[in-house]
């Protein structure tokens, strides 16, 4: 479990650490680590992340574990609504970065991802 909390841990760290900074006026980022393809809980997530960009805090979005699949053109028909989102986010401003251990793990190749979505980069120290 510790191993688990650590790694996780370490996720977050590597996709704040090499993701492109946000300019805002406020520095106090909101960072959701996206982990569910089913369509409630990540809609409930990418919404929140909506309505705080909206009132100017800076958004970092990563998809780990199986959200990496919300992220493929591939799966437009089935997360159509968080595709159109995660797109909007985008477009103003936000963060969106995709773990490369889970695309592999769920087959999603980069040039799967939706337009803007960064692969985040790993240390492999």
């Amino acid at each position: 479990m510790k191993f688990i909390k650590s790694w996780i841990l370490v996720q977050i760290i590597c996709a704040v650490s090499f993701c492109q900074p946000v300019h805002a006026e406020n520095n106090n980022y909101l960072l959701i680590n996206l982990t569910s393809y089913t369509s409630p809980e990540s809609h409930k997530a990418i919404e929140y992340a909506k309505a705080e960009l909206r009132k100017g805090r800076p958004v970092i979005i990563y998809l780990n574990d199986a959200s990496v699949l919300v992220a493929a053109k591939s799966n437009a028909q089935q997360f159509q609504k968080q595709q159109y989102n995660l797109n909007e986010l985008i477009k103003k401003g936000a963060i969106v970065a995709a773990c490369p251990h889970c695309m592999k793990r769920y087959g999603v190749a980069e040039s799967e991802l939706l337009p803007g979505i960064q692969v985040a980069e790993v240390s492999q120290e």
